[in-house]
């Protein structure tokens, strides 16, 4: 089954366009939850930072500038470092437990973060609500996205899209 295909389709890798521009300043970006999408995707190709992508159902290409960690952010050790971070979690949902608690102390560190979810989705919009308040940053941007009427070439049995997103910028 194809589950999540319309999240690969191009109204919704908008939402990785939208965070790129947010974390391409960053030397280094911690990107939670991509599946088969990956911010490096939507950096320019001349940008030198380094993305660990985290997901262990990941299903992204070889690129140089990704080091690929096919397991729960919980169950990840990042290196200790001082650089200036980004951290990018489209597509949110992590439930209360191991993974949240780490995502709220690489929120805490990050220079920038940006979350997205659905909006009707009861989990996303938890974790969202959750994750915000607990994070001690700015909310620079918050912006509400509608895909109603975006054409979508998905397989029958893939979930039924949800249309209305919402994403963060926290700073």
């Amino acid at each position: 089954m194809n589950r999540w295909e319309y999240l690969i389709t191009p109204p919704f890798k908008t939402r990785y366009v939208l965070a790129a521009h947010w974390v391409q300043h960053c030397p280094v970006i911690v990107d939670v939850g991509g599946w088969k999408n990956c911010v490096a995707e939507f950096l320019p190709a001349e940008n030198p930072a380094i993305v660990y992508a985290i997901d262990p159902l990941l299903e992204i290409p070889e690129d140089r500038r990704v080091i690929q960690l096919r397991k729960e952010l919980k169950d990840v050790e990042l290196p200790a470092s001082d650089e200036p971070f980004g951290l990018v979690a489209i597509g949110f949902e992590i439930d209360a437990g191991p993974s949240f608690e780490k995502l709220v102390r690489l929120a805490e560190r990050a220079d920038t973060v940006v979350l997205e979810g659905a909006m009707r989705y009861p989990p996303s919009v938890e974790g969202l609500e959750n994750l915000t308040a607990r994070v001690n940053k700015s909310v620079s941007l918050t912006l509400k996205l509608d895909m109603k009427g975006s054409p979508l070439d998905i397989p029958p049995d893939s979930f039924p899209p949800f249309f209305e997103r919402q994403m963060f910028v926290l700073k």
